[in-house]
């Protein structure tokens, strides 16, 4: 690894791509192509090409909209007909093709 200064050590490979790691415990992984993946053990972060928006995980946004449609049809009831005459009951919500399949988290 070459030594950026005397707290930060970088590394950089025939790729092209780049591995940063500092005294504090960050990391910083860098593609070629520009993606970042930042690793802040110390503030137990991680960071994808930035860190300027929040993530919603799958299974806590499905039952928010579950909910959310439950309680609208509370709130309209079934007697409230569409412009093409079904009823809000048969109105279903489903993200389950929305899921990542490559981030996890705990």
């Amino acid at each position: 690894m070459e030594d950026v200064d005397s707290k930060t050590y970088r590394r950089i490979f025939k790729s092209g791509a780049t591995l940063e790691v500092d005294e504090n415990r960050k990391d910083i992984n860098e593609t070629p192509s520009g993606a970042i993946i930042e690793v802040d053990d110390g503030a137990v972060e991680v960071h994808l090409n930035g860190s300027t928006k929040s993530l919603v995980t799958h299974a806590e946004l499905n039952t928010a909209l579950q909910n959310f449609l439950t309680a609208l049809k509370a709130a309209v009831g079934t007697g409230c007909q569409s412009g093409s005459g079904g009823s809000i009951a048969s109105v279903t919500l489903d993200i389950s093709t929305s899921e990542a399949t490559k981030v996890k988290t705990s």
